[in-house]
């Protein structure tokens, strides 16, 4: 069986067509994944720095309640119950904060000197 030049060109191009889709979904498969992956850290990190607010946030509002009620009770000689209760609220954060820390720490590979 012979072929001529027409056949040998048709099964050329049929040949250079599968390769071509092969390799397009071979590339589009690995883009997507590529994507996918920064998708997924943007993620991370916008979720990051939305605790990263709250604990900004957190803090300044338990500074505020401490000042309040010891200037309070600088002034007035009461509000022992709001100190205390003020400072739970300054040792749970505390502890948020040192939780937070911690965490960063051994996600980015950062030594804590205490």
């Amino acid at each position: 069986m012979e072929l001529d030049s027409g056949t040998l060109i048709a099964i050329g191009g049929l040949v250079v067509i599968i390769v071509g889709i092969v390799v397009k979904q071979w590339f589009t498969k690995f883009i997507d994944k590529k994507f996918d992956s920064v998708y997924i850290k943007q993620e991370q990190n916008e979720k990051e720095r939305e605790m990263d607010n709250y604990i900004t946030l957190r803090g300044q509002q338990v500074m505020c309640d401490c000042l309040h009620y010891l200037s309070l009770s600088a002034l007035k000689g009461d509000h022992i119950e709001d100190i205390e209760a003020s400072n739970r609220e300054l040792d749970e954060f505390r502890t948020l904060l040192n939780r937070t820390i911690t965490e960063k720490a051994s996600r980015y590979n950062i030594v804590i000197d205490h």
